[in-house]
Formats: structure tokens, sequence, C-alpha cells
């Protein structure tokens, strides 16, 4: 459903007899009464028991668009409100001009040179966030690359970690010296593989 609703404070200074009618226009897209091809609906506040209507107070418009199949051919003799239908409609499908055309009249034209505006920004933003999103791909791969990076030093760290207890624990069993901290952590993990390897082929000559 397309809704634009606006409010307006009633000023200090006026009486309620200066108020305006409530007119609210809801154009619908699906259909709400399928059994009936009356496309434009409008309601009153209406009295149950009298029949009386309050007149001239509120107003509910409800427009069927998907009942409205006015053809190009039929527009200079349709009504009004057909006419802004089929706009509503169909205004994608022609450029501005070719809409200045089919809709001659000061009524339209406002509604126009908005939509030629629109198309601007639209292009505008379309450019914007092909760039953004650029931008965004970039930061995603590098974020990807940093926590790879991470992932595969806390890796490292962890191996670290294990060759360095089963090293120690293989020096006590041996009766050898306990490699420090320091002095593991100036080996690289593949010259700690190979102490680790050399380890255990000497433990199990001894058994």
């Amino acid at each position: 459903m397309l809704r634009r609703a606006q409010f307006h404070e009633l000023p200090s200074c006026w009486e309620y007899r200066q108020l305006k009618p409530v007119i609210i226009i809801a154009l619908v897209e699906d259909l709400v009464w399928a059994e009936t091809r009356q496309p434009h609906h409008r309601f009153e506040l209406t009295d149950r028991e009298s029949g009386r209507v309050l007149s001239d107070t509120l107003s509910i418009h409800i427009v069927e668009l998907e009942k409205y199949n006015l053809e190009v051919a039929a527009l200079p003799e349709a009504s009004p409100l057909e006419r802004w239908v089929f706009w509503l409609r169909h205004a994608q499908e022609y450029d501005v001009q070719e809409l200045r055309e089919l809709f001659p009249g000061n009524e339209f034209d406002v509604v126009n040179s908005l939509l030629l505006e629109i198309s601007q920004q639209t292009k505008d933003k379309s450019m914007y966030d092909a760039q953004e999103k650029q931008r965004r791909d970039l930061l995603w791969l590098q974020n990807i690359a940093i926590e790879e990076a991470e992932e595969r030093g806390e890796a490292r760290g962890e191996a670290r970690g294990e060759l360095k207890e089963k090293i120690r624990t293989l020096q006590e069993i041996l009766g050898l010296s306990v490699s420090t901290d320091s002095e593991i952590k100036n080996q690289t993990l593949e010259e700690l593989q190979a102490q680790l390897a050399d380890l255990q082929v000497r433990v199990k000559s001894r058994g």
C-alpha cells in the first residue's frame, strides 16, 4: 500500500469551525474486494441507527490500482483519477519528456519535474552505492586476511606450547637440563619439532 500522511497542528488563533475536512487516500496495489469491479470506494462517518452522515468531516478513499487497466490511447478521455492511476502504475516505463506529452497540464508538471529530479538523484546514488560497496568489499577482504593471519598465529602459538611441554617432559625423563622459555622462544617451530623427535628417539632407545 502506498501511503503519505500529513499532520498539521491547529494554530492557537484558530477556531474549530476553521478546520478543513480530513481526507485519507489509500492506494492499494492488491485487490481488496475481489467480488466487485468497483475500483474506488469512499467511506464517511455514519451513525448506524439513524444513517445520518457527518459529511465534510472525514472521508477515506480506497483505490484498488489492480482494477485499472487504462490504455494509452484512452488517456485523453479518461477521468482525472484514471489518469493519475495510470501515471502511478506506468510512469517508470516512460522518460520525463514522454510523460509530459502524455499528461499535459499543470497538475502533472510538478510530479514530472520531481520524477526527473529523483531520476538524477538515483543515478548519483547508484554511483555512490557502487563506490561504497567497493570500499566495504575491500575492507571486508582486509578483515578476512587479518583474521586468517591471527588464526594462523594462534595455531602456531598453540603448537609451540604443546611442543614446549613435550620437550620439557622428555628432558626431565632423560635427566637433561630443561629448556628455558627464552631458549624455546629463540627456536623456530621446525627446530622444536626436530628437537622433540630426537628426544623421543633417545627415550625409546633407553627402553
